[in-house]
C-alpha cells in the first residue's frame, strides 16, 4: 500500500502541473490517514476550480492504473459538498504535501470519550495496566501517543484513531468517538493534559 501512494504522489503532482487550470488540488483521505492497516481502497478528492471535468477524473483514474482507487470529484463551492468537514480534518494535499488541517493551522486529533462501568473491578483494573502500563510495561497510551484530557476522555492523532478504536472494542469499552480540530500552537501535551 505504501508504494501505491507514493506512486499515487507523484503522478498526482505531474497530473496536477499538467492540468492546474482546471484542479485546485488533489487530496488522499478515508481510513488510510486513520491507520487502518489494511484499507480497501484508497480513497481521492480531486478539487475542481469551477467545474467538475469527468474526463480528467477517468484520465486520472486510468493513469495512475490502481485498482483500488475510489475517486470523489467536486468544486469547492458546491452546495452538495457535505464532506467539507471531512476533508478539512483529515485529508491530505498529495500537491501540497500536508494536512488540510495544517495549512489553516489546526492538527487533527480524535478525542475518545469512554467509560468503564460495564467491566467489573478486575476487568476493570486489567483495563487500566492495558491502557496505562503498569511499572515498567508502558500501556497503549503511549502506544497511541495519546494526551489525557481527564480519566476518561484520551486525544490521539489522526494516523492513531483506528487503533484506539480498535483497542476500546477488544475491552468491550464503550466509546464516544469526536473528531477534532485543535489548533497547532495548543496542541502539545503539557498544555492538553490533564492537571494533577
Amino acid at each position: 500500500m505504501k508504494s501505491e501512494i507514493t506512486q499515487l504522489t507523484k503522478f498526482s503532482k505531474v497530473f496536477y502541473e499538467k492540468h492546474k487550470t482546471e484542479i485546485k488540488d488533489i487530496i488522499l483521505f478515508g481510513s488510510i490517514l486513520k491507520g487502518k492497516l489494511n484499507p480497501n481502497d484508497i480513497d481521492i478528492l480531486i478539487l475542481f476550480n469551477k467545474k467538475i471535468d469527468k474526463d480528467l477524473e477517468y484520465e486520472f483514474k486510468q493513469q495512475t492504473k490502481i485498482k483500488n482507487l475510489e475517486i470523489i470529484s467536486k468544486t469547492l463551492l458546491d452546495p452538495s459538498f457535505t464532506a467539507r468537514e471531512g476533508i478539512l480534518f483529515e485529508g491530505f494535499s498529495l500537491i501540497n504535501k500536508k494536512s488540510i488541517s495544517s495549512e489553516y493551522g489546526f492538527e487533527s486529533k480524535g478525542m475518545f470519550i469512554y467509560n468503564t462501568k460495564k467491566l467489573n473491578n478486575t476487568n476493570k483494573t486489567k483495563f487500566y495496566y492495558a491502557l496505562n502500563g503498569r511499572r515498567k510495561f508502558k500501556g497503549m497510551a503511549d502506544s497511541l501517543q495519546a494526551i489525557k484530557l481527564s480519566d476518561n476522555i484520551l486525544l490521539v492523532s489522526l494516523d492513531k484513531i483506528s487503533l484506539a478504536k480498535e483497542f476500546f472494542n477488544h475491552w468491550g469499552i464503550e466509546f464516544k468517538y469526536v473528531p477534532s480540530l485543535i489548533p497547532e500552537r495548543l496542541s502539545k501535551p503539557h498544555l492538553l493534559s490533564k492537571i494533577e
